[in-house]
């Protein structure tokens, strides 16, 4: 599970024992963009919404993308995902 969620979370892939070419058409540069430029161990809440907007001038495919958590365990959320 460690070495697939690596492979769809950073980049430079690292190796992996699995077959990791698409199955289909969607080729390309794989751009990763990320709301902070490292990862603390905590950061604060406003109680606003949280989120990344951008805009694109030709098709994209997303391919993914990660929510972080508490870092005090177990936590249930409420999250709205809008693409």
């Amino acid at each position: 599970v460690v070495s697939l969620f690596l492979h769809f979370t950073v980049n430079p892939k690292p190796r992996v024992e699995f077959i990791d070419r698409p199955r289909c058409c969607l080729r390309g540069k794989e751009c990763s963009i990320s709301r902070f430029q490292q990862v603390e161990s905590r950061w604060g809440y406003s109680g606003t919404s949280d989120r990344i907007r951008f805009s694109v001038n030709k098709r994209i495919f997303v391919v993914g993308f990660g929510l972080y958590g508490s870092i005090h365990g177990p936590t249930d959320y409420q999250v709205n995902i809008q693409v």
